[in-house]
């Protein structure tokens, strides 16, 4: 037996659609079927009771009314856990469920995780070129200070040899300059010296002749004494 197809299941309902023929239909098809068929026929129409069947939905929009009846009796009886958030943004606190609240969180914690991360590559990254522009400054600078120190070593060193090339010459110069006085000051000194040898040995040679000259005299007048006497004991002399 073939399948029946919608509109022939359609017109075996006669004229009128009740509502049970509806919901039989709306088994196998869609509901809006029914009414499209009903519409373009002209002459079948749907029974009062199944236009508000369709009207409310069928057995879809019926589903629907139970699930939120259902949702709504659940609602009264569950505990309100809503939170009040502020998301900081100048927009207000707001209410949310617990779950809402908990994604909100969640988001927020892995987005501001996520912005730490990109910042601390980026600092990551400035950190290691200002660590190697400090590197290279300071290589430079040991660089330029050791060629500084050399320099002012060698400026020194031979600033230090002209000095004491200065001070042997002038050195010389000065024991030159003192042997030199010294040499005359000896010459002074003997010069001097020979003339005053001169003068006392002059000296003492005319006082050497005087003190002679007097004992010549004094001897003389001894013996003119001497003679005086033997002669006076020669006249007595018997």
């Amino acid at each position: 037996m073939a399948k029946q197809t919608a509109k022939e299941l359609l017109a075996s309902y006669g004229k009128t659609i009740d509502k049970n023929e509806l919901k039989e239909f709306e088994k196998k098809f869609n509901i809006q079927k029914a009414k499209d068929f009903a519409k373009s026929t002209g002459g079948v129409s749907l029974g009062e009771n199944a236009k508000t069947y369709f009207s409310t939905g069928g057995a879809a929009g019926a589903q629907q009314r139970a699930d939120e009846a259902a949702q709504a009796a659940a609602d009264k009886n569950k505990i309100n856990t809503d939170v009040i958030f502020d998301p900081g943004d100048g927009s207000g606190p707001r209410t949310m469920s617990q779950s809402t609240y908990d994604y909100e969180v969640a988001s927020g914690l892995a987005k501001l995780n996520n912005d730490t991360m990109k910042q601390l590559e980026i600092l990551r990254g400035a950190s290691a070129e200002n660590i190697a522009n400090i590197s290279a400054g300071a290589q430079r600078y040991g660089y330029e200070a050791d060629e500084r120190a050399r320099k002012y070593v060698a400026d020194r060193a031979g600033q230090s040899a002209e000095a004491v090339e200065n001070i042997r010459a002038k050195g010389n110069l000065d024991l030159q300059a003192i042997v030199n006085a010294g040499l005359k000051d000896v010459e002074n000194i003997r010069g001097q010296f020979g003339v005053e040898q001169e003068k006392t040995r002059g000296e003492f040679g005319v006082k050497q002749e005087e003190t002679r000259q007097a004992g010549n005299r004094e001897v003389a007048r001894i013996a003119g004494k001497a003679g005086i006497y033997q002669g006076l004991m020669g006249a007595f002399s018997f």
